[in-house]
């Protein structure tokens, strides 16, 4: 099976001229055609009671009623009385019932039975069934062998009856653009519950009206041509039980947008279940020349068989072996895969999993900017996250001088201090120097990229921030250690000044539940009403104005930044935004800042994580990671623009 998907989707209209008759009393008419070489072995006789016994294997499928079986044997038919389908059929074989011409409508299903005699007298028997309802070709040639002439028929009616397809008119649903209605051909004949069943598989097709001859100008009144178009990016999935013929089908497609397209010629649409499967699941990946893509790791494939997802999880993931992606699970029926290069680009398309069709080949256009872009956006993800890592070191530095400071360890502190400088300062070079870099790349204007390096630069700017006050906090430990003269009142001052600084620290990262004991601690070692009266104001501009802001600063005070796994983190992520939205319907600055400030420590907790990851087993467990620091990302992209206009406001 070949598929040819790029990355990118043309929209198309929806809604029908008209719709083609649905016929639920009409049968089915099945012609087998036999093609058979001249071979001492296939006589007359043996071709005759090859015809018959054939007829007989396939009579249980069809019953009395469901339809009539015609058995054609090609060499006992006089080649003038061939029709133009089967004469293409010996001339050109099976891609023959492909071509435009083979499209053209008959009514009649047409299963094509092909007999080669090889070496050593085996009988090899291939089929391939073209239906003239819906010009749909089954999906595979199905073949078998056999040494023995009288297992010939037995054998070819076991591998014609798997492809024997029902088929439906298609019709819209009002004002349900995810279903379709089908009536079954047949549907209200005696045996047709046996032919199909909830969860089948149908293929889609169009059915066009070819030009008259002579165009509109003709004298004579020719009936219409219609001719069957395959649509081989959509599919269907019966979703209900099929009563009375008809039924509701899932609409399996890759464009967001109905196939049902809207043209002058368009006459209606129609479709054929097609015999799938439970399996497994190999895709190669081949450009239209053939050849593979270009090896990166910003490709990602997944699969499901329920629906299409916006992310790969570690149960749908296809991972890459031996230049095949394969599923760790087997699907059924029907495949639903994303090919995703970068965190942008990504093509959908549908599978339907047929026997025989292991691997299935997927061409695909992925253009060299597509795999340069997703590279490049690549980077600039990994620089946010090691910008989050190093404010989340910073965060811990401070916390843990204050700490020190307050327990009089002043030659710790000192230490700890003279440490953390180098490695901000280091950290402040390292980073700036990558960040200078990407913003000269050529795809910096990307919007994604450009958001992820707007994030990064904002970072670093607050990481630098911190520069300043650890340069105060040496200064101070120098002193301090130095003094000599009444210790006990510059032990004073000096832990004043350190809870000054740690609350203004907090209460610049909306952090007031922490500021708020440091303020207790001031105002007794300070006995200043003063800072009673800061701590006062504080704790009212904190305070939430309605029960939606009290909740919304229960959460993530509380559940958001308790978590510490991907797991935990997982299920709150929804509440982020709407949590958000809350803070700036209030005008609460210090909750939007708070909550910048909680993101930044996610972010540093998972990849905590991340880091301890082992690369082969935890694959999956890695893509889940950054997929959710992706969206992460976003809402604290949002988040940080209206904390911004919030503060610029006097």
């Amino acid at each position: 099976m070949r598929i040819v998907i790029a990355l990118g989707f043309l929209l198309v209209s929806t809604f029908p001229l008209f719709a083609a008759e649905a016929e639920p009393k009409l049968p089915y008419t099945w012609r087998i055609v036999v093609q058979s070489p001249v071979h001492p072995s296939l006589t007359a006789p043996v071709r005759e009671r090859l015809c018959k016994d054939l007829k007989a294997a396939l009579l249980p499928i069809l019953g009395e009623e469901l339809g009539r079986i015609e058995v054609v044997d090609l060499r006992a038919t006089p080649e003038k009385n061939w029709e133009p389908l089967w004469k293409a059929f010996v001339e050109g074989g099976w891609p023959a019932l492909e071509k435009e011409d083979a499209r053209k409508l008959t009514g009649i299903k047409t299963h094509f039975v092909k007999l080669e005699v090889n070496p050593g007298r085996t009988f090899r028997v291939e089929a391939r069934q073209l239906d003239g309802s819906t010009g749909i070709v089954s999906p595979v040639v199905r073949s078998t062998e056999t040494q023995n002439t009288d297992t010939i028929a037995r054998l070819a009616g076991l591998i014609i009856g798997k492809d024997f397809g029902p088929i439906g008119v298609v019709e819209a649903i009002k004002d349900n653009d995810k279903q379709v209605s089908v009536k079954f051909r047949g549907g209200q004949l005696p045996g047709f519950e046996r032919t199909v069943e909830t969860g089948d598989i149908l293929a889609f097709g169009l059915v066009m009206e070819l030009p008259r001859p002579g165009g509109n100008k003709s004298k004579i009144d020719l009936p219409a041509q219609l001719v069957g178009k395959p649509q081989s990016t959509t599919y269907l999935r019966i979703t209900s039980k099929i009563s009375n013929g008809e039924c509701r089908c899932d609409l399996l497609s890759g464009s967001a947008n109905s196939p049902l397209v809207a043209a002058k010629n368009i006459v209606g649409y129609r479709a054929m279940k097609v015999a799938t499967q439970e399996t497994m699941v190999r895709l190669r990946l081949l450009d239209p020349e053939g050849k593979s893509p270009p090896s990166t790791t910003s490709l990602e494939v997944w699969a499901t068989d329920l629906a299409f997802t916006g992310k790969s999880t570690n149960r749908d993931t296809l991972d890459l072996q031996k230049g095949l992606y394969s599923s760790g699970r087997p699907l059924k029926n029907v495949a639903f895969v994303v090919v995703r290069v970068g965190a942008t680009k990504s093509a959908r398309f549908v599978v339907p999993l047929v026997p025989g069709t292991e691997p299935i080949t997927v061409r695909i256009v992925i253009d060299q900017t597509d795999i340069e872009k997703a590279e490049y956006e690549q980077l600039c993800e990994r620089l946010r996250g090691r910008v989050a890592d190093a404010g989340a070191a910073q965060m811990e530095l401070f916390k843990a001088l204050g700490a020190l400071i307050g327990s009089t360890q002043y030659d710790a502190a000192m230490v700890r201090a003279a440490g953390g400088a180098k490695a901000m300062e280091s950290a402040d070079l390292i980073l700036s120097d990558e960040l200078a870099k990407l913003k000269k790349h050529k795809l910096v204007k990307e919007a994604h990229a450009a958001s992820l390096l707007a994030v990064s630069e904002q970072q670093l700017q607050i990481l630098r921030s911190g520069k300043p006050e650890l340069e105060k906090k040496i200064e101070d430990l120098r002193l301090a250690i130095a003094k000599s003269n009444d210790p006990v009142k510059f032990e004073k001052e000096f832990r004043a000044n350190e809870l000054v600084r740690q609350i203004q620290y907090h209460v610049g990262r909306g952090e007031v539940p922490e500021a708020e004991p440091l303020y207790d601690q001031l105002i007794e070692l300070t006995k200043q009403e003063e800072m009673k009266a800061k701590k006062a104001k504080l704790l009212a501009d904190w305070a939430p104005t309605n029960d939606d802001h009290r909740k919304a600063r229960a959460f993530l005070l509380d559940e958001w930044r308790k978590a510490t796994t991907l797991a935990e983190y997982q299920p709150l992520l929804q509440k982020l935004a709407p949590t958000a939205e809350v803070f700036v319907k209030n005008a609460d600055k210090l909750g939007l800042r708070n909550l910048l400030s909680a993101i930044e420590i996610s972010y540093a907790k998972l990849l905590e994580q991340l880091a301890t990851l082992d690369e082969n087993a935890d694959r999956d467990l890695a893509k889940e990671l950054k997929a959710f620091g992706e969206k992460l990302r976003k809402i604290e992209q949002a988040v940080a623009a209206e904390s911004k206009k919030l503060e610029e406001k006097k």
